[in-house]
C-alpha cells in the first residue's frame, strides 16, 4: 500500500501495529490524494476548520501546528523554519483504504475500485531502501545542561510544585538524506506503537511512532491515552 501511495503528493497512513482491538476503529488506514483541502492561518483556525467540515462532512486528515496554541493558550510557540509544517492543513482524500480484522475496504474513489486494488497488488510486497547515507544526529542541549535541568526538576517535585513531568529534548540532523518510506518501515520494526503514522504533504514528511493517543471523541466522551 505504501509503495503505491508514494506516487501521490499527499497521503496519510495510520497503523496500530497489531495491538489488540480496543478503542480503535481500524487496524490501519490509508488516505491518498486530495479531493479538497484547507490551509489554515493563525487567525480563527478552529472556526475555519469547523466550517470546512460542516460545509461537506467527510473524512479529513491533516495536522494542527504549534502556532494554533496561540489561539487558546496565548503562549508564543517556538518556530523551527527547517521543519515548519505551517499552522495547519487538512484534506479530504480521493481514496480511503481501511483494514480491520483481515477485511480490506476501499471507498471514495472515482475510478474503478478493482483497478486500485490491482495497482496495489502489482507493487512490491516489501519496502526497499533507495537511499544509502549516514545521518549524524545532534542534541538540542548538552549532556551537562540536560543533567542540570533534571536536577532542577527534581527539586520542583520535592517542593510539591508538580508531581509528574514530561521533559523532552530535540535531536536533529542537518543536510540529511533519507528514504522516508524505508525509514518509517524500519522505525515501525524497531518501535512498533499503536499510534504510528506516515504523513506526506508534498515535499515534507512526518514519521511518527507514538504510544499515546492525543484525543478521541465518542459521543459526549473524550478519551486520551495513556497519559497524553
Amino acid at each position: 500500500m505504501l509503495n503505491w501511495a508514494s506516487r501521490f503528493n499527499i497521503f496519510c497512513f495510520l497503523d496500530n501495529n497489531g495491538y489488540q482491538p480496543g478503542l480503535q476503529q481500524f487496524d490501519c488506514i490509508l488516505a491518498v490524494g486530495c479531493r479538497r483541502s484547507l490551509k489554515l492561518q493563525s487567525a480563527s483556525a478552529f472556526e475555519k476548520l469547523k466550517f470546512f467540515y460542516d460545509s461537506e462532512p467527510s473524512w479529513l486528515f491533516g495536522h494542527l501546528g504549534y502556532a494554533v496554541n496561540n489561539e487558546t493558550q496565548k503562549v508564543k510557540a517556538s518556530k523551527n523554519d527547517e521543519i515548519d509544517f505551517g499552522t495547519g492543513f487538512f484534506f479530504e482524500p480521493e481514496v480511503l483504504i481501511k483494514i480491520r480484522n483481515n477485511t480490506l475496504t476501499i471507498t471514495g474513489a472515482t475510478q474503478n475500485l478493482q483497478e486500485i486494488f490491482d495497482a496495489i497488488e502489482r507493487e512490491p510486497a516489501t519496502i526497499a531502501a533507495t537511499v544509502h547515507s549516514t545521518v549524524k544526529l545532534h542534541s538540542s542541549i548538552s549532556k551537562q545542561e540536560y543533567m542540570a535541568a533534571v536536577a532542577n526538576l527534581q527539586q520542583h517535585i520535592k517542593r510539591g510544585d508538580c508531581y509528574e513531568i514530561n521533559f523532552c529534548q530535540r535531536f536533529f540532523a542537518e543536510d540529511a538524506i533519507i528514504d522516508p518510506l524505508y525509514t518509517y518501515h524500519r522505525l515501525s520494526e524497531f518501535s512498533p506503537n499503536p499510534f504510528s503514522a506516515l504523513y506526506k504533504l508534498r515535499h515534507k514528511y512526518c514519521l511518527c511512532a507514538s504510544p499515546e493517543r492525543y484525543l478521541k471523541k465518542s459521543g459526549q466522551t473524550i478519551i486520551s491515552q495513556p497519559i497524553k
